[in-house]
This record gives C-alpha cells, sequence and structure tokens, in this order.
C-alpha cells in the first residue's frame, strides 16, 4: 500500500471505525398491493396512526396523507413511473420505505 500525503495537516485513518453506539429503527408490518399498482393502491398495517408520504424520483414529496389501520389510495391520477413510498408510525418512530410502480 502506498500513501500519498498533501500536505501537512492531512488526516488518514487506517483500519475499521466501529461505532460506540448506534440507533434502530423498528419496522413496520406493512402489507402493500398490487405492486405495480394500475388504479387502486391497498395498504395494510396494525392499528396506528400513519403519515403516509410519495415522492417522485425527484424528491418531491407529492403525496401526504394521514392513514390508519387499512387504507385503498387512487393513484389513477399520477403519471406512469417509479414512485418512493415512506410511511411512519407517528406513535413509536418506526418506518416503512419501498418503491412503487405506478403502470397504466
Amino acid at each position: 500500500m502506498t500513501l500519498r500525503f498533501l500536505g501537512t495537516s492531512d488526516t488518514v485513518i487506517i483500519g475499521q471505525n466501529v461505532p460506540t453506539s448506534s440507533i434502530t429503527i423498528p419496522k413496520l408490518d406493512v402489507k402493500i398491493f398490487p405492486n405495480p399498482v394500475k388504479k387502486f393502491l391497498n395498504i395494510k398495517l396494525e392499528k396506528g396512526n400513519y403519515l403516509l408520504q410519495m415522492h417522485d424520483l425527484s424528491g418531491k414529496i407529492i403525496l401526504r396523507k394521514g392513514i390508519f389501520n387499512q387504507t385503498a389510495l387512487d393513484l389513477s391520477e399520477f403519471s406512469e413511473g417509479i414512485y418512493l413510498l415512506n410511511i411512519n408510525d407517528l406513535n413509536n418512530k418506526s418506518n416503512f420505505n419501498t418503491k412503487l410502480y405506478i403502470s397504466n
């Protein structure tokens, strides 16, 4: 291995960094179907209070909605393509993220 330093203040760390603590975010038990979706997306969750957000691939939020344990979303107004779906449990801070494909 060859190391080349660009200046006297450059720092090089060799080895493996091991975190001294970690934060674990619990995952939600979510069922979404169908994927790909043509018109309605069905979402089943445990009872609770959730926030659903759907983003396009540029990161823009195109849908934001509070949901409970079950819902069917009408996505027929959205263009065909890939979207990112994020569901957050507002009570215990767990989350669910997935890709969603809308086909016409």
